[in-house]
């Protein structure tokens, strides 16, 4: 998540075009993946006690691993959906020429659901809000 998250952000750095980005440019995501690396390290403990009672708990296994299993992907989904919060509150830090600002955010994500996507295909991998129900847009 951290390459995915840092892949992204760089190429805001770089106003979205990949033969701008330059070695200097990676500074500018050390923050945001700071944030993650924090984040990934107060979860992780919880998490692995989680994967350890589900295995004990389980009854073979078979059963064992596919606890473990969910239990590593309820891990990830709850840090993918930090790793979006923390890309959007980042892109307005990356420096990027205003011009060029909205196609460069627009790469940037795709590229981060991108990186997303080919390591954890089971995540959802938005990373805007969800459109309101039906119910809730004024007519």
């Amino acid at each position: 998540m951290s390459q995915a998250l840092r892949n992204a952000l760089v190429l805001v750095a770089a106003g979205g075009d990949h033969e701008r980005i330059k070695k200097e440019t990676y500074e500018y995501t050390t923050p945001a993946r700071a944030a993650l690396r924090d984040v990934a390290d107060g979860l992780f403990f919880e998490h692995l006690w989680k994967r350890f009672e589900a295995r004990t708990d389980a009854g073979s296994k078979a059963d064992g691993d596919a606890a473990a299993e969910a239990a590593r992907q309820a891990f990830v989904t709850t840090l993918h959906d930090h790793a979006v919060r923390i890309f959007e509150a980042a892109l307005p830090e990356i420096p990027c020429p205003s011009i060029r600002r909205p196609r460069a955010e627009a790469r940037a994500r795709e590229l981060f659901s991108a990186g997303m996507r080919k390591r954890f295909p089971f995540i959802s991998t938005r990373t805007s809000p969800s459109p309101r129900d039906d119910d809730d847009v004024a007519a």
